[in-house]
């Protein structure tokens, strides 16, 4: 079970579970934009929307990652990169790596929320992800400390998803804003106080930053913010409207100054993503507050992603008359074929990879299958293009 995270085959626990949050999160604030038999997936016809049974590989794969202790496990990989064969080919030994707090916290939310969204579908599969959050959130309780389980050698053949040289964000640091958005949704999906407390700490001190893996504390917010299942202190509700306002105006302020129109000034590895979670961030404070200005502003992000940018190119493969043709994927490279409807990471001012030029902010990207860090796809950049699109389409 799960997914390969990106062009490679490797398995994670962070963006597994920051995937689910995101497509989960669209679900349970826009269910009318899903169906059964929409994908036309094998599972078509089961009576449950499609995008759940997708989401379903997904968590029993999680669920798999868990030790009995309540611990999560980072990730599911070989030790060698697999250049030229395909998954059925890649004969190699997989391991799982050194469980860590991050990935248990991420993991909790992960099931807290499927747990919402299966209980009036399938109560049988709902206990039991309620149940690995409450175990995995006991984990924490009993570690307060961060713990993350690495050695060298780990990474040969597979991506860290730690703090490293490529990501020096703060938030990797510390696992404040992981544990945050845990007790955001197991508030949300059990209405305990201490859960309620955990979340008001936590307001006092941190902004609304971007939804990703290197800090999911944002969906933890926004999810808060639009449930409807527990009640929400007024004063809790004060800071998030204000945390999410001040974030939305920044990045308009940036969109008024970009001749692009782009609320993202950061190029680094995974910019797209980023574009789509600032327009996510936007039509979420259309929502709390309307402004024309709000949904423009998100519509300008979209714009940018599907050919409104330096290279007159669509970053989503199979996607305009002019998309990208040459993903970094190992799948499509040993196999000859095109995988339409994969968002790539886009301009990246480091081009680590060192094909695409450096230093160029915008311009640091090039259509070329040998560029892992400007034209790889991921499955969370996928699920905000989704998420971006079905909120895009709900605001119709």
């Amino acid at each position: 079970g799960g997914w390969h995270d990106a062009g490679d085959y490797g398995k994670y626990v962070a963006t597994t579970a920051v995937t689910i949050g995101r497509i989960l999160s669209l679900y349970e604030q826009r269910p009318q934009l899903f169906w059964d038999g929409q994908l036309a997936i094998p599972e078509s016809g089961n009576g449950i929307p499609d995008v759940l049974d997708e989401m379903q590989f997904g968590l029993d794969w999680l669920l798999r990652m868990q030790r009995p202790d309540g611990a999560v496990y980072r990730k599911l990989s070989g030790t060698a990169w697999p250049i030229g064969l395909s998954p059925d080919e890649d004969q190699q030994s997989r391991y799982v790596y050194g469980v860590s707090t991050p990935e248990t916290a991420k993991f909790a939310a992960a099931m807290a929320i499927a747990a919402r969204v299966f209980q009036p579908l399938k109560t049988e599969l709902a206990q039991p992800y309620q149940q690995a959050a409450e175990k995995a959130w006991s984990y924490l309780e009993q570690h307060p400390t961060m713990q993350v389980d690495w050695v060298d050698g780990d990474d040969s053949g597979s991506g860290k998803y730690l703090s490293s040289e490529t990501d020096t964000e703060t938030s990797l640091t510390v696992d404040t804003d992981d544990r945050f958005w845990a007790a955001a949704e197991l508030y949300i999906a059990t209405g305990q106080p201490q859960f309620e407390q955990y979340v008001a700490k936590y307001l006092k001190r941190n902004d609304y930053t971007l939804f990703e893996w290197k800090d999911p504390s944002a969906l933890g917010m926004t999810n808060y913010l639009f449930q409807t299942k527990q009640p929400i202190a007024s004063n809790i509700r004060r800071r998030l409207v204000s945390k999410l306002q001040k974030r939305a105006n920044q990045a308009l302020d940036r969109v008024n100054q970009s001749g692009y129109r782009l609320a993202n000034d950061r190029f680094i590895w995974g910019s797209n993503k980023i574009a789509a979670e600032e327009a996510i961030t936007l039509l979420y404070a259309h929502q709390v507050t309307p402004r024309a200005a709000y949904k423009a502003a998100a519509a300008d992000q979209l714009d940018y992603l599907l050919g409104r940018n330096p290279f007159n190119q669509t970053f989503v493969t199979g996607l305009g008359t002019h998309p990208v043709r040459h993903t970094n994927h190992l799948f499509t490279r040993a196999k000859g074929i095109y995988i339409p409807g994969l968002l790539v990471g886009g301009p990246n001012n480091l081009a680590q990879d060192q094909i695409a030029s450096a230093n160029l902010g915008i311009r640091s990207y090039i259509d070329d299958e040998r560029s892992y860090a400007t034209n790889e796809y991921a499955i969370d950049y996928n699920a905000s293009l989704i998420t971006l699109m079905g909120l895009m389409q709900s605001y119709q």
